[in-house]
């Protein structure tokens, strides 16, 4: 395995290295005097930051830790390992705090008084069958060139759905720092809520690379009008290359368009209120997080067994827990800052909000 220097958002190289192989990354550990000629990795600390940063924005599932170094190679794995999935709850700082501490008490000599080594060769495990150079892409650090891996069958394109084209559009936001294979689009562009305009081929390539767990690249396309026709369909509208976004509306649903209210011009609330493509995602979010099934936030209501049969879930709604009238501009909303509720209860928060 070659090491690779981290390089942070901007772009800028730090005195740090890491390894990557299928599944799995190494991050080497620090030795030497800082300022001597033998010094190696001496921007450690800030580079295990910068990773479990963009661990944490990814889709890649960590699935453990463990510390990596030759002098506690005769340990058992449960002795050397310092983060497992029941860590997940908590804080990409908590993360950092944690790691360190747990990598100092390994191999420490109990009757010592030092702290430990917080600076030790650490093995990053991640679930799935993703490549080093997967791996490296989806947090930053890949290269720019995209390799075929065959065409993508009628199934797999069916397994990619609103959900995983939302992250997609997320993670390829300027805030994120994630890096697609794919230039600037020549023809048209997905349009993202904040008005930032993306390639369509990236969002297509990262959803899919999230749903079917492998790399997925412009060899799998089989033309550039499927691939719009699919994200138009969950939601993204897709425009021109040239065309202004003054007249781009996003359209209400059914249940939205119940909530407008005050004098706000309906085109004003066309373009601050979330659009079904949200609606959409969160429900296939919460699903996925509640064994396949919808309820309700608020009262805990199971559509399903109430109404004995899947149409039920119809009564489950979206709603945004910061309520978008209260907000003096435009932002970005994401999945974490909404609720499902049944059709009650949602009625019943709009006139809790309304008199308070």
């Amino acid at each position: 395995m070659k090491p690779h220097k981290f390089q942070d958002d901007s772009g800028k190289t730090l005195d740090a290295h890491f390894q990557t192989q299928e599944r799995t990354l190494i991050m080497l550990s620090r030795s030497g005097t800082i300022g001597s000629p033998t010094a190696r990795n001496t921007e450690y600390g800030p580079a295990l930051r910068l990773l479990l940063k963009r661990i944490d924005r990814s889709f890649l599932e960590l699935e453990g830790v463990w510390v990596d170094s030759k002098h506690v190679s005769k340990l058992p794995p449960n002795e050397k390992r310092i983060w497992s999935p029941t860590d997940s709850g908590l804080s990409r700082t908590e993360w950092f705090t944690t790691l360190s501490n747990r990598m100092a008490a390994v191999g420490r000599d109990s009757r010592s008084r030092s702290r430990g080594n917080t600076n030790k060769r650490l093995r990053f495990e991640f679930a799935g069958n993703h490549s080093a150079k997967l791996i490296e892409r989806i947090l930053g650090w890949g290269e720019t060139d995209a390799k075929p891996s065959g065409r993508l069958s009628p199934s797999e394109k069916d397994l990619v759905s609103a959900n995983h084209i939302w992250h997609a559009v997320e993670r390829l936001l300027p805030s994120s720092s994630i890096r697609h294979l794919f230039h600037d689009s020549t023809e048209y562009d997905v349009v993202a809520d904040d008005g930032t305009r993306l390639p369509p081929k990236a969002v297509f390539s990262l959803a899919a690379t999230e749903a079917l767990g492998r790399e997925v690249d412009t060899s799998d396309f089989e033309s550039d009008s499927l691939i719009r026709s699919i994200i138009d369909k969950v939601g993204f509208q897709v425009v021109p290359k040239n065309q202004s976004l003054d007249h781009v509306l996003v359209p209400l649903d059914s249940e939205e368009r119940e909530w407008t209210e005050g004098g706000r011009r309906l085109v004003k609330h066309y373009r601050r209120e979330r659009s079904f493509r949200l609606s959409q995602a969160k429900k296939e979010q919460f699903k996925q997080d509640h064994d396949g099934r919808l309820h309700c936030e608020r009262c805990k209501m199971d559509p399903i067994e109430v109404y004995g049969c899947s149409s039920g879930e119809a009564c489950i709604e979206v709603h945004h827990k910061n309520p978008l009238a209260s907000q003096p501009t435009e932002r970005v909303t994401h999945l974490e800052d909404l609720m499902c509720v049944c059709a009650n209860c949602h009625r019943i928060i709009h006139r809790e909000l309304s008199n308070p």
